[in-house]
């Protein structure tokens, strides 16, 4: 059979459809140097190149029929296209997987990939911190320094004022000795169980009689307050010390002790009486408040049979809330009354002590004594 040349156009126009590879596969992305954008682009360039090559390669008569069939070519190009996109929405997945982004996060453009705006704001936040925050840091340490500074500073002046105290005690402690009452011959421990040190003995007589012996304790610091007197010396200004220091309680001086051994008898009634008597005129209060003071003198005395005999011991703890008392290391209870205590010392150093010999021993024991 013959055949015409347009049959041989078109036989050989469809051998070469059908010998053509077609457009090579698009290289997998490395993750790193292979943009969604470039595989669009590549995608539009061989789609172009396919046109051109089926419309061009052919004479002017071959590519006006090629133009009429058209159905053929616009299906496979679609088809085409349809492949490519199935690769880029591949490459996409395969590159958001290998980055840990999560999906819809990498836009799909075919012409120019938009760059989202700085935002100035955020920008200028983070300009200020990281100008400020170094600075906040540096002030922040520079504070902290000083603060520990300062509480080195107080901790070593606290223990070098500890220090000296415990020096003090120490120099105290070892001048301390017992006393013993001349007239009585009745001797005192140097220290009470409650840490007060004994600063002077003496007696209690009323007329030739020696009713009791007594002994006055009290802080270091009344120690210190006669220590700064020289012995022999400005007695009065020395009485006054002393006084002003027994009578005043404070954080260094809570409490201050008069300890009364009787040397003769007397019943309960009239010891209770004659320190109540004592005490009435010094007290600022009631008098009617010191029958609550005297009421437990007695009860102590009854307790040990209603007679104070010799070697009974009574003592009287005095500090700012009122007067404890206690006969023969019994507490009887305590006489809170403001104003109590004070008046109790002075009645044993004011100008009217009733026992001029225990102000005298507490002047002579202590004054000039370097401490």
């Amino acid at each position: 059979l013959m055949s015409s040349p347009n049959d041989e156009v078109e036989a050989t126009a469809s051998a070469e459809d059908t010998e053509s590879p077609g457009p090579e596969p698009i290289p997998a992305s490395d993750g790193e140097n292979t943009p969604v954008s470039s595989l669009v682009e590549e995608a539009e360039d061989v789609i172009e190149e396919e046109v051109d090559t089926t419309t061009t390669s052919l004479p002017p008569n071959d590519r006006v029929a090629i133009e009429s069939s058209t159905a053929f070519d616009s299906n496979s190009i679609e088809e085409r296209i349809r492949q490519l996109e199935a690769e880029i929405q591949a490459e996409i997945a395969r590159v958001q997987s290998s980055t840990g982004q999560e999906p819809g996060n990498i836009p799909i453009v075919t012409q120019n990939v938009a760059v989202p705006a700085p935002n100035s704001s955020n920008d200028a936040s983070l300009q200020d911190k990281a100008e400020i925050s170094p600075v906040v840091s540096e002030e922040e340490a520079r504070l902290k320094l000083e603060a520990e500074g300062k509480q080195n500073a107080a901790n070593e002046a606290a223990e070098k004022a500890a220090a000296e105290a415990r020096q003090k005690l120490e120099a105290i402690e070892s001048k301390m000795k017992p006393l013993k009452d001349k007239a009585t011959s009745v001797t005192f421990d140097p220290k009470l169980d409650n840490g007060l040190y004994l600063i002077g003995v003496g007696v209690r007589k009323k007329a030739i009689i020696n009713v009791y012996s007594v002994a006055l304790y009290s802080s270091s610091s009344t120690l210190e307050a006669l220590s700064q007197f020289p012995r022999g010396k400005q007695k009065k200004e020395a009485r006054d010390a002393l006084r002003n220091a027994a009578r005043t309680f404070g954080p260094s001086s809570t409490t201050t002790s008069l300890v009364l051994e009787m040397v003769f008898k007397a019943d309960a009634q009239t010891i209770a009486g004659a320190i109540a008597e004592g005490v009435k005129p010094r007290y600022s209060g009631s008098p009617s408040d010191v029958k609550l003071l005297e009421n437990l003198i007695m009860e102590g005395v009854k307790n040990k049979g209603g007679q104070a005999t010799k070697g009974t011991i009574l003592r009287f703890d005095c500090t700012a809330e009122g007067v404890t008392v206690s006969v023969d290391g019994n507490e009887q209870g305590t006489a809170s009354l403001n104003g109590l205590g004070s008046a109790f010392v002075d009645v044993f150093t004011d100008d009217k002590a009733v026992s001029p010999p225990l102000v005298e021993s507490c002047l002579n024991t202590w004054c000039g004594n370097e401490i």
